[in-house]
């Protein structure tokens, strides 16, 4: 099987990986580095790159130094870091995890919702003075939350939240009908729909149309007593707009994953904003990611060896 295919696995958990690949399939040679500084001359040797998709790994050059690379599988749903990149060559085949965070990001929008409705930052800092302070909670049921972006992840947290008794609405460029969804509209509409929301949670992916999709024109026509939860990608939404609406009560807090520079800066405003829930890129991860990834990685590499490449899951480009 392939002997002379060389994979080389860049995470700080790369043994997990070199340890069921090299089981799984025992002819190929499987190289690891624990992160950027690691990776060295073993680029020069690899046929298949795994590693998470960030700029922290993809940097300018990398592919550049990648003469064999036939192949590379990211550790996350996004590739946008991948296919700017010089080095990075049309005949370079590139698959994603796209479609194993569902159940964790739900959960973590759920999380960012329930925290900002009973207002858990004040709970926290009550408990940290030993202060008995008793004050209004919001409930979940009979709320409406606007999803904007119906994948994976869309679709798990349309069907937690009605189990909460929320009235779910939609937004996507591909309306369709969906169990979960009392309605679907298109991105164009966000703003009318914004008009409606007591939450809107954003796991939208990133790309040129969705480029700051929240900014001004939908926190102006949002309720006072609105929230904003973010866990797709931070250049989605614009921060400076988030902060001006939060600053002028036109909308009630956000909790927010995601940011456009990460980590989030020590002396970003965001940190301090008092109604701001700030978590450091936390909703896609889970305690069995490494399995999940090698859940999609494993076969993927098996259709690879096979030259079955139309058989990839999450084939990017072809």
């Amino acid at each position: 099987m392939a002997i002379d295919t060389t994979v080389l696995v860049v995470d700080p958990d790369a043994a997990f990986f070199r340890d069921r690949l090299q089981a799984d399939f025992p002819g190929i040679r499987v190289l690891t580095a624990l992160g950027p500084e690691d990776i060295g001359d073993k680029i020069a040797n690899a046929d298949v790159l795994a590693a998470m998709g960030s700029k922290m790994i993809f940097q300018e050059g990398l592919l550049e130094r990648a003469g064999r690379l036939k192949w590379i599988q990211t550790f996350t749903t996004g590739t946008d870091k991948v296919t700017p990149l010089k080095g990075f060559r049309k005949d370079m085949l590139l698959t994603s995890t796209r479609g194993m965070h569902g159940a964790q990001m739900a959960e973590m929008a759920l999380m960012q919702m329930l925290a900002l409705a009973r207002d858990l930052p004040r709970m926290l800092r009550n408990q940290a003075q030993s202060k008995w302070d008793r004050f209004m909670q919001i409930r979940l049921l009979g709320k409406t939350v606007v999803i904007l972006g119906v994948g994976t992840s869309g679709e798990n947290l349309a069907q937690r939240c009605k189990a909460m008794g929320m009235t779910v609405i939609g937004v996507t460029g591909t309306p369709r009908i969906l169990p979960n969804f009392d309605r679907m509209v298109r991105r164009s509409e966000l703003a009318l729909v914004a008009a409606e929301a007591d939450f809107l949670v954003i796991v939208v992916p990133y790309e040129k149309e969705t480029h700051k999709i929240v900014n001004s024109a939908v926190f102006n026509v949002m309720k006072p007593t609105s929230f904003v939860c973010n866990i797709a990608r931070g250049c989605v939404l614009d921060e400076q707009d988030l902060l001006v609406a939060i600053r002028e009560k036109k909308i009630a807090g956000a909790a927010l994953d995601v940011f456009d520079v990460e980590p989030l800066p020590a002396d970003n405003p965001l940190w301090r904003e008092p109604n701001v829930i700030v978590t450091p890129h936390h909703a896609g991860q889970s305690d069995v990611y490494n399995e999940q990834v090698y859940d999609i990685f494993g076969p993927n590499l098996k259709c690879f060896l096979e030259n079955r490449v139309g058989d990839m899951r999450n084939l990017i480009g072809h």
